[in-house]
């Protein structure tokens, strides 16, 4: 007879570290592509001849430039896909819910503290399509473990 408990050996609903690792890959992407997209940004403004000034006065009012707003989503889309995926890789089960645990804390960080500053028409945007990146992302992925069997 075996003594083991038999829930033990069974899969947690929801795993922690799918949610933790798909928050990491969110935060870390997020911040590698804002430094990236202010570096660029800087490089063009320069070689338009911005000086020093009217760039630091550029980004003071970047939630006032439509297009420079809009074409920073699309980065941002793409790492919430990636965290997704990844959550969902890790996890055992639940994929989309562990993807939507991640969006939803990582709304929580981002996004509370840059409300005020945003239309909320942008913001609207922004977490209707991260949520859907992190949903196709997730959905890759359990595509991705059906074909493998796992």
């Amino acid at each position: 007879m075996d003594n083991k408990n038999p829930s033990s050996t069974r899969p947690q609903l929801l795993s922690h570290r799918a949610v933790m690792y798909g928050v990491l890959i969110e935060i870390v992407g997020t911040i590698v592509v804002s430094i990236a997209m202010s570096a660029v940004t800087r490089q063009v403004l320069g070689g338009r001849g911005l000086d020093e000034a009217e760039i630091k006065v550029f980004f003071q009012h970047q939630f006032e430039n439509i297009p420079f707003m809009l074409a920073g989503l699309i980065p941002g889309f793409l790492v919430a896909g990636l965290a997704g995926y990844t959550a969902a890789k890790v996890a055992d089960q639940l994929e989309y819910w562990h993807a939507l645990i991640v969006v939803v804390l990582v709304a929580a960080i981002f996004y509370g503290p840059s409300l005020t500053r945003t239309p909320i028409w942008f913001t609207a945007l922004s977490l209707a399509g991260i949520m859907t990146a992190a949903l196709i992302g997730a959905g890759l992925s359990k595509r991705q473990k059906q074909r493998v069997g796992v």
